[in-house]
Order: C-alpha cells, then structure tokens, then sequence
C-alpha cells in the first residue's frame, strides 16, 4: 500500500503542476532508483 506522503506527491504533481502520470513515474524512475 503506498503511503500518504507518496498519494500526495502524485496529486500535487498531477493537478498543481500540471504531469501527466506517465511523466512523474519516468522522474520516479530517474529519481528513486
């Protein structure tokens, strides 16, 4: 199960920065190796 700070970060990224899923999971991927 994810955590909250995690749903968070998804959200903020989606709506208050304006990416798309797709491109948070490639700066995940980038990011959290």
């Amino acid at each position: 199960m994810a955590s909250v700070g995690l749903i968070v970060h998804i959200i903020l990224g989606k709506f208050c920065d304006h990416l798309p899923l797709y491109r948070q999971e490639q700066i995940f991927k980038t990011r959290y190796r």
